[in-house]
C-alpha cells in the first residue's frame, strides 16, 4: 500500500487524511516516478529513473525504438509492470517533449505521457 501522489505532494481526503492506493493504482504511480525521474538524479538509489531526458535537444535520431528501449530500462526491477509501446512525442518547433508509453499492469493497459 502506498500514499497516492498528486502534483508533487500527497493527496488528501476530505478528512485531510492522506489517500491511500494499491493494486494497479500503486502500480501505475509507481511506473510514473520510474519514467518521469532522470536516471542518476536520486542520492539514494542512483539507478532508479530512465534515460528519457537524453532525448531532449539530442541530436539522436529519436526513434520510437529507442524509446522504447529507455521504457524498458527504467522499468527492468518491476517485474509486474510491461512496457508495451513507447511513442515519441514533438512539440511545435519539433523538438521532442514528451515520450507516451503504454504499461501492462495487471493484464490491464494503462497510458502515461511522460513530459521531458
Amino acid at each position: 500500500m502506498d500514499t497516492l501522489i498528486e502534483q508533487g505532494d500527497f493527496a488528501v481526503s476530505a478528512n485531510g487524511l492522506p489517500i491511500q492506493i494499491s493494486d494497479t493504482q500503486e502500480l501505475l504511480q509507481r511506473a510514473i516516478f520510474c519514467l518521469s525521474i532522470p536516471r542518476g538524479s536520486f542520492l539514494h538509489d542512483k539507478e532508479l529513473g530512465s534515460r528519457f531526458f537524453e532525448l531532449k535537444n539530442s541530436k539522436l535520431d529519436a526513434k520510437n525504438s529507442i524509446a522504447l528501449s529507455m521504457a524498458q530500462e527504467a522499468l527492468k526491477n518491476q517485474p509486474q509492470i510491461s512496457v508495451y509501446s513507447a511513442q515519441i512525442e514533438h512539440g511545435e518547433n519539433k523538438e521532442i517533449n514528451a515520450v507516451k508509453v503504454l504499461l501492462l499492469i495487471d493484464g490491464n493497459t494503462q497510458e502515461v505521457m511522460i513530459k521531458i
